[in-house]
């Protein structure tokens, strides 16, 4: 039986170490809500995906339920794949019907489409050469990454080296502020016999940079350090890490 396929994560974050260790208070800081929607799959208007998905009524119902939520997410990141065949006319489609979302949001795709495909998308580089796709939000006290791990022609992913360099840099520029990668191939083996085909396949480059960025907690007096890592989670398409709180 088809069911609908887009599906709503919501993960939200806070700052532990704003705390004054001599007091044991905290002090103020606000929490940044971020959701996710993954693999819209839109099609071209009036037709199914395999045969007899509906994933327009599917994007439109995720979407009025993102606009209730209450407090409202501070961004919505899309993933996955976003028009089903990367056809013009299906991210034509995705474009109208994302504009009745009344959150901010960004996108990653699996799929690189050429930048006549996918005007008004939000960031003016999507899409924007025939490179990856990176890109960074900042929110509140937190960045997002956005990192294109796709490889042309095929389903497994890897980081080439210019993406490599870019998240390098991208952590590099801040030692205190927390980091939250988005990239649509698991970076690690989950059992799961599709997925584990088009994982990352240069995971061991990214394990290894992220250990070269630890945070610089600076906390004055007798308090130690805590969360000493500056990257708090990755989330992969369809596999969302323990930081996912709800799920509609």
């Amino acid at each position: 039986m088809c069911a609908p396929q887009t599906s709503i994560f919501t993960i939200a974050w806070h700052n532990p170490e704003r705390i004054d260790c001599r007091k044991r208070a905290r002090r103020p800081h606000a929490r940044v809500l971020i959701a996710q929607i993954s693999d819209l799959h839109i099609t071209p208007p009036g037709t199914f995906a395999y045969g007899c998905v509906d994933t327009a009524a599917a994007l439109t119902a995720a979407i009025d339920t993102l606009n209730r939520f209450s407090p409202r997410p501070d961004l919505v990141v899309i993933s996955g794949d976003i028009a089903h065949a990367a056809l013009p006319e299906e991210y034509q489609h995705a474009t109208k019907l994302l504009r009745a979302l009344q959150i901010p949001f960004a996108a990653i795709s699996k799929s690189r489409p050429p930048v006549s495909h996918s005007r008004g998308l939000p960031d003016p580089a999507y899409g924007a050469a025939d490179s990856a796709l990176n890109s960074m939000r900042r929110v509140g006290e937190l960045d997002i990454l956005l990192i294109d791990s796709t490889v042309p022609d095929a389903v497994h992913g890897e980081l080439d080296t210019a993406t490599l360099g870019w998240i390098e840099k991208t952590l590099a520029a801040s030692s205190t502020r927390p980091a939250l990668l988005f990239l649509h191939h698991p970076p690690f083996d989950t059992g799961i016999v599709s997925s584990d085909e088009m994982r990352l396949m240069n995971a061991d480059a990214l394990a290894a940079l992220l250990k070269r960025h630890p945070r610089a907690v600076g906390g004055r007096g007798p308090c130690p350090p805590r969360r000493p890592n500056r990257v708090r989670g990755h989330l992969c398409n369809h596999l969302p890490g323990r930081r996912t709180v709800g799920h509609a």
